[in-house]
């Protein structure tokens, strides 16, 4: 397969090379994973799903050869594992954080929750219960990976959970403000900002603006940043402790969560 040096070699390229290379396979695993639009942690080689009978081998491509192969269907041109078959198959390599990002990013184009859950119900490979675990955990209209890592972090700590993406609609039912999670009922959201600082002067109005109009409806508005999840995280589950209790909801913090967030040191 030759392509122009102006074209990025990006995934669709090395799995459409993958099967020019073995047009019998079908992309599984985290480049399937990729096709289907969800984030997970790299790796180097394009995984193909083989016959057993098949001995082929060429670097590049990591091959599987499942005793039962899974369902596939077509993507972008492509042979390529189910949405559903593609999250069991991660269940076999990705803890429980990794592959719960994965489901909610399935979910934003590919697939549903209960369609996980279901194929995880059905699942009888290897690491079943991880599967079944995080499947429960999917949740579809979730924005970015942090935000699932939020709100992971906050449910394995014995919080209850959110409700994901709260919407604010106008007296027309447009949309005019978004919070990322949090209790409706209570007027308690909880948002990840990844940025540093604003970008310019009319983000950080906008910001101001955004604040004031919540202030007005009586919303208390906790925002998380990058150290409060992998720095801090005690710090960060304390703040909304804190402030669900200051709304008559008592919580005792569990400490699950450590075993899935390991901390990081803070920078000198």
């Amino acid at each position: 397969m030759h392509v122009s040096l102006e074209v990025p070699i990006d995934n669709y390229i090395l799995c459409k090379a993958a099967l020019l290379a073995v047009p019998e396979a079908a992309i599984c695993g985290r480049s399937a994973a990729r096709l289907w639009g969800a984030i997970v942690p790299d790796s180097a080689d394009v995984e193909i799903l083989l016959n057993r009978k098949q001995r082929t081998l060429i670097k590049g491509l990591r091959m599987h050869r499942p005793a039962q192969p899974p369902p596939t269907t077509m993507r972008y041109g492509l042979r390529v594992t189910t949405p559903e078959a593609t999250f069991l198959k991660l269940a076999g390599e990705l803890g429980l954080v990794d592959l719960v990002v994965a489901g909610d990013t399935l979910c934003k184009k590919a697939t549903t929750p209960q369609k996980l859950v279901a194929a995880a119900a059905a699942f009888r490979g290897k690491r079943a219960r991880l599967a079944r675990e995080a499947a429960a955990l999917v949740r579809s209209r979730v924005d970015s990976p942090q935000e699932t890592k939020v709100r992971l972090l906050m449910v394995l700590a014995g919080i209850p959970e959110p409700t994901v993406n709260i919407v604010f609609r106008d007296e027309e039912g447009n949309i005019k403000r978004r919070i990322d999670m949090g209790y409706r009922k209570l007027r308690l959201g909880v948002e990840y900002d990844g940025r540093q600082h604003a970008e310019n002067d009319e983000q950080w109005q906008n910001d101001i603006d955004r604040r004031e109009e919540f202030d007005e409806l009586e919303w208390r508005l906790i925002i998380l940043r990058s150290p409060d999840l992998f720095v801090r995280p005690d710090l960060a589950l304390a703040r909304v402790a804190k402030a669900l209790a200051s709304k008559g909801v008592i919580v005792h913090l569990k400490q699950d969560w450590r075993r899935h967030f390991p901390v990081r040191r803070a920078a000198a």
